[in-house]
């Protein structure tokens, strides 16, 4: 049985990926945001760092399509939801045996993709920027979970900490936890 907080975490992300709110992710639906991204960044749609960012983006959909059951080229909300409890409970497995941290390298891709001037830290702005693009913001107070994943209150997320937040949301199904709030509400 899933447990409600796992299940409305898993909702969102498919709210979050799904941009066009057919009820399904598609890999122009994945990409999206990077595109959106892109633009309040300021880059053109045909330019090496956008194209970096999407082609970063549409990498992870290769992993992510395994989601589709019925191989239509899409991901329903039921599909997605069902991938990503059996992942949860494998990356739990993982973890309690010692192994690092399973979704390790697609965080270090989101990282990278959040990061806009590549200065190895995460700022309020470019978190709020990676919300926006995403469609999630309208309900997040971006300041507050920020202070919240922050832990060394330098203002800036390091990997390690946003490394912590992810661990956290796939992890923790407690409201309480800083995690709880990486890709809102809060």
């Amino acid at each position: 049985m899933t447990d409600p907080i796992q299940l409305a975490r898993l909702n969102r992300l498919f709210d979050m990926y799904d941009a066009n709110h057919d009820g399904y992710m598609t890999l122009e639906d994945f990409s999206d945001h990077a595109y959106k991204l892109a633009a309040l960044r300021g880059n053109a749609i045909d330019s090496p760092s956008t194209l970096g960012l999407v082609n970063s983006i549409q990498a992870w959909w290769g992993q992510l399509s395994q989601a589709d059951t019925d191989h239509d080229g899409r991901i329903s909300r039921e599909e997605m939801v069902n991938w990503a409890v059996a992942a949860q409970a494998g990356f739990r497995q993982a973890v309690e045996a010692g192994a690092p941290w399973p979704l390790d390298p697609w965080i270090e891709a989101l990282y990278q993709v959040i990061d806009a001037d590549g200065d190895n830290h995460i700022t309020v702005e470019e978190y709020g920027n990676w919300l926006r693009a995403a469609g999630i913001a309208h309900d997040t107070n971006i300041e507050a979970a920020f202070q919240g994943f922050d832990k060394n209150r330098d203002g800036y997320l390091s990997r390690d900490e946003f490394r912590e937040v992810s661990r956290q949301w796939w992890m923790i199904f407690d409201t309480n936890v800083p995690g709880a709030r990486w890709i809102g509400p809060g």
